[in-house]
């Protein structure tokens, strides 16, 4: 398991360790921020409105490396009932084989979208299966 996603250089070394055509999963569990951390100027209100927009930038860039999606959320709700800032969320990206994942790494429209995930999460993990 490790805690970089799609941070290029640990994440490349880690899949030097696969044979190249072997299919590969990347399963990353994120949980939300309340308001999204921008550096720069706000792109979105919440965390979940700028994971959001990070999923909706990154499927087409999956399509173009020929990769699939699974992404699921659940929404939790705090002990009065009212809407919560705990949210869960789990992507699961599969790949055909190492070239396709290092093909998405070097898009520079990836590195571009990256800072809305990075600001709507306050922690992730990210399990490599294969």
């Amino acid at each position: 398991m490790t805690s970089a996603f799609i941070e290029a250089k640990q994440l490349t070394l880690a899949l030097n360790r696969i044979p190249q055509n072997t299919s590969v999963t990347l399963t990353v569990l994120a949980k939300c921020r309340a308001i999204a951390s921008y550096q720069e100027n706000p792109i979105a209100t919440s965390g979940t409105q700028a994971l959001d927009l990070f999923v909706n930038s990154l499927t087409p860039l999956l399509k173009d490396v020929n990769a699939k999606l699974l992404y699921q959320s659940s929404h939790c709700l705090n002990i009065s009932g009212d809407e919560h800032t705990n949210w869960d969320y789990q992507f699961i990206i599969t790949f055909d084989n190492i070239s396709a994942v290092t093909s998405l790494l070097s898009l520079e429209a990836l590195h571009q979208i990256l800072p809305h995930f990075y600001a709507s999460c306050s922690t992730y993990e990210t399990v490599i299966s294969y």
